[in-house]
């Protein structure tokens, strides 16, 4: 039986992948290179900080205490990757850098239609409320490649919601008065949904344990409504 102190718990369930490290570095050199004539402080602070806080929800201890133990967790690594991290991301894009991709005739159609606010809401509200579906949450769960497409999908479609109201292209954007009710709706489908696949009140100690470190399990809990803990062979106490 091991025993886990606060700190040696938060110290160990860092995780560290590399796609994850190259992933940001690849998108932080595209921004320096194509927006590197007239780029503001402003602007490069907030495409650095929306990598940095991606990497934080992707790396830190959020990524297995979620995935592994605490519910909350989790969706506290799903907010980062819906509301702070893709408003960054837009924040930080330079005019002429999003002028050049809607040039393009193909990108330029696509943003046309995503860019309208009965599509992109709807985009982003249902992505959350579909992989919250139980079976889907349970997939995510059990394999890493799904877990995967998940967080892609959340951080596309956050960007094509928050794309009418962020752009830094003004003839993309929406009226200022149209995006109170966007914004004010968006939490309640996504509260809907984490709602429905939350702690139940039915206390219970059951195996959480994670097959990227060695695993620690046993602890006292609360069950998830419809969802199951990833598999694995060995098990230890905290």
């Amino acid at each position: 039986m091991i025993h886990w102190t606060t700190w040696e718990l938060l110290a160990a369930t860092w995780f560290w992948d590399p796609s994850i490290f190259i992933g940001s570095a690849a998108l932080l050199l595209i921004y320096w290179k194509w927006g590197r004539p007239r780029t503001r402080r402003q602007t490069i602070f907030f495409r650095q900080r929306g990598a940095g806080d991606g990497v934080f929800a992707l790396v830190s201890p959020l990524e297995t205490l979620g995935d592994t133990y605490l519910f909350s967790a989790h969706m506290l690594q799903h907010l980062l990757l819906l509301l702070v991290t893709p408003p960054m991301l837009l924040l930080g894009l330079p005019p002429e850098v999003a002028q050049r991709i809607v040039a393009e005739p193909f990108l330029g159609m696509v943003e046309r239609v995503l860019r309208r606010p009965y599509i992109a809401w709807p985009l982003g509200v249902l992505t959350i409320w579909v992989w919250h579906i139980p079976a889907l949450y349970n997939a995510t769960l059990a394999d890493e490649q799904i877990h995967i497409l998940e967080h892609v999908l959340f951080m596309v479609t956050a960007v094509i919601f928050w794309w009418p109201i962020l752009s830094p292209l003004p003839a993309s954007r929406i009226p200022p008065l149209a995006v109170i009710p966007i914004c004010s709706r968006r939490p309640l489908p996504a509260a809907a949904s984490w709602a429905s696949s939350s702690p139940s009140r039915r206390p219970a100690s059951i195996p959480l344990t994670s097959t990227r470190w060695t695993s620690w399990a046993r602890c006292p809990s609360s069950a998830m409504a419809g969802a199951s803990p990833p598999p694995t062979n060995k098990s230890a106490g905290c």
